[in-house]
This record gives C-alpha cells, sequence and structure tokens, in this order.
C-alpha cells in the first residue's frame, strides 16, 4: 500500500491539496516501484516513508526530484519513486516561478 499523508511543504504559489490530488492519481505507478521490491524480498518487512523534495517549473514540469533524509527502503525503491515524479505534470503555478515541495510517501506491506 502506498500513502500520502497530508504533511505537504510548499513554498511557492500552488495549493497543496492540488499536488496531493495528483500524486494520488499516479499511486498505481508508485505503489508498483515498492511491489516490485516485495515481490524480489518476500520473507523481508520492507516498509517506510520516503519524504519527496522537488521543484515544479513555470510550466509544470518536475525541474528537479530527489529523496530527502534516511528511509529504510531500498535504493530501487527510491530511484523508481523519483522517475515516476519525473514523469508527473503539474499545473503551471499562479504567476509563473517555481514551486519547491517536501511531501511525505509512506509505504507499507497489505495486510490480509
Amino acid at each position: 500500500t502506498a500513502g500520502i499523508p497530508s504533511e505537504t511543504v510548499v513554498l511557492g504559489s500552488m495549493d497543496p491539496d492540488v499536488i496531493r490530488r495528483i500524486l494520488r492519481n499516479h499511486i498505481p505507478q508508485f505503489r508498483g516501484c515498492y511491489q516490485r521490491e516485495l515481490d524480489r524480498n518476500s520473507a523481508k518487512d520492507i516498509s517506510g516513508s520516503i519524504r519527496l523534495v522537488f521543484t515544479i517549473g513555470a510550466s509544470g514540469a518536475v525541474r528537479r526530484a530527489g529523496v530527502d533524509g534516511r528511509t529504510v527502503l531500498p535504493s530501487k525503491v527510491k530511484k523508481c519513486v523519483v522517475n515516476v515524479l519525473r514523469g508527473i505534470q503539474f499545473p503551471s503555478p499562479m504567476g509563473g516561478g517555481t514551486v519547491d515541495v517536501k511531501q511525505p510517501f509512506n509505504f507499507y506491506p497489505k495486510r490480509l
């Protein structure tokens, strides 16, 4: 399971709710990054959070993307999540300019 907590930090002219909604629309792709690692390591309980740090440019394209801080999630998950993020198109920021975003993202195995 992948989840986006409402702890979005935004520096710039874009509504955090819009950013979270667009990220939520891409949860299947983010979840795929995590699921591939779970499938490879079925014996391990891999879960944790990633703090995405990215910049949305004047055109709405992600200009810069990365992961801030430590996480127990494997580097393959982090790289895949960042690649998904780079492919997302956001609306153009109001008044032009750029928007810097810090967004936590949680990953944990679904328990049946």
